[in-house]
């Protein structure tokens, strides 16, 4: 029983193999349990790929950020894909990955898009026929797009190849602004190359050149442009498509206010701070004041509100720079600034400030000046004192020179020579003194005892 069993299987194995080599030209891809052994993997069909290599690397821990240049892979021979994966990280929500693919002519026959997520891993199926190229495309200008991983399966006929014709223009290469797209490219060697035709906005242009401007386009807009070759006899090669996206409008020249506008006053300057803007916009500053008068017009009732009158902003000052100083205001008066910028004859509309200048004290202390200083002080101090010095010890002489000489008069008569003479002597009280009527005695005249002075002998 075993043995005729296997003799059977045996038999139906030799009668398989030739129906298999029939079919040795038809390859499929394995099933995806993950992301490995997708299509990027298979060098067989690769013809053109810039995906970067840690797109496909079969490793999630690496990854590379997607810009807004498309990156695309071309296929030797058609594909039908019946699905991909990918393992994004998407951080801005409206911002998309979009998935295009494209027939054998680089007509884009279907479109996929991966909304923005903090992060994002699936395997998504898909039933598309006959696809010769799929480029990654990101949607836009928010946030960061990484991509981890990503890679596609299907099945693909190598009997099935490329379509006849002249090969596409090469290397193509692009720069763009508001309304122009400038491409550049590799023109085909072919001998019977006529012309290159590209497709875009709607129009056909043809061009011999290896070079080409398409002028017109919307700021800030998508397009899509397709490259084919032209031989002398019409046949055209398959399309190149290329994405690309215009960009936007240059802001317009509109001058920004300043920043932390800052004010200090006093009762004679007024000083104001601030920051100029950031932007390529500015030329100047410009300083405009007015005067805002309190007044209350008369009333009866003393709890009459206040009304205040203000006259016009006027400018006073211009300036590049970040600091003014008024010193032309009145004291006990309030005013409002207000500084705008200006740039080629336009003007922000400005920040306004308002202060209120202090009454004027009655002496100013900071601008008291003095004629001299301690130097001159003490050097005109001490000529002084020497001019009047003399006169000053002259006026001290006549006080003091009397007194100090009955001081010593007196001292000299209280000595106890003279205290005995007048104990022995003594004199009369005035009262006997006046009593007294006896008159006083005359004197004798004194009688000399000197012998008079003889001549002197004259000398010979």
């Amino acid at each position: 029983m075993n043995l005729k069993l296997i003799g059977i299987l045996t038999f139906l194995f030799m009668m398989l193999i030739p129906v298999t080599s029939a079919f040795a030209l038809v390859v499929s891809s394995p099933e995806p349990y993950d992301y490995n052994n997708g299509l990027l993997d298979d060098d067989n069909i690769i013809k053109t790929n810039n995906f970067p290599i840690e797109y496909y690397d079969n490793d999630l821990s690496t990854r590379k950020s997607l810009v807004y240049d498309p990156y695309y892979v071309e296929f030797n021979y058609p594909v039908d894909l019946t699905g991909f994966y990918y393992n994004f990280n998407i951080t801005f929500p409206s911002t998309k990955i979009l998935i295009h693919h494209y027939d054998d002519d680089g007509i884009r026959i279907h479109n996929h898009s991966i909304e923005g997520k903090d992060s994002s891993s699936s395997y998504d199926s898909l039933d598309i026929k006959r696809v010769f190229k799929i480029s990654l495309v990101r949607s836009g200008s928010n946030g960061n797009v990484n991509v981890n991983e990503i890679d596609f399966f299907g099945t693909y006929d190598t009997s099935d190849g490329m379509p006849e014709g002249n090969e596409p223009p090469q290397n193509i290469d692009f720069n763009v602004n508001e309304t122009t797209a400038s491409f550049t490219y590799d023109l085909p060697t072919d001998e019977g190359f006529s012309h290159i035709e590209i497709h875009a906005n709607d129009q056909v242009y043809e061009t011999d050149k290896s070079s080409f401007d398409i002028d017109g386009l919307s700021a800030d807009t998508e397009y899509e442009v397709v490259f084919y070759s032209v031989d002398n006899e019409g046949n055209k090669s398959k399309g190149v498509t290329v994405t690309i996206k215009t960009d936007k409008e240059p802001e317009e020249p509109v001058p920004k206010d300043v920043k932390n506008l800052e004010i200090e006053a006093s009762y004679d300057r007024v000083d104001l701070y601030w920051e100029n803007p950031d932007t390529q916009y500015f030329e100047m500053a410009k300083i405009y004041r007015k005067a805002v008068e309190n007044k209350t017009s008369f009333n009866i009732n003393p709890f009459a509100s206040t009304v205040a009158y203000a006259a016009e902003f006027k400018p006073i000052f211009e300036t590049n720079g970040t600091y003014f100083a008024d010193l032309s205001i009145e004291p006990e008066t309030d005013y409002e600034y207000k500084v705008t910028t200006t740039y080629q004859g336009l003007e922000s509309s400005g920040v306004t400030i308002k202060t209120e200048v202090p009454k004027a004290p009655i002496i100013d202390l900071d601008k008291l000046e003095t004629p001299f200083d301690v130097k001159d002080l003490l050097t005109t101090g001490n000529g002084l004192l020497l001019l009047v010095g003399g006169f000053v010890l002259l006026g001290l002489a006549f006080m003091l020179v009397p007194r100090i000489i009955k001081l010593i008069v007196g001292a000299f008569s209280n000595s106890p020579a003279h205290g005995n003479q007048q104990i022995k002597e003594g004199r009369q009280p005035r009262e006997q003194r006046q009593m007294s009527t006896q008159p006083r005695q005359a004197r004798e005249p004194r009688m000399t005892t000197r012998e008079p002075r003889q001549p002197r002998e004259s000398r010979v």
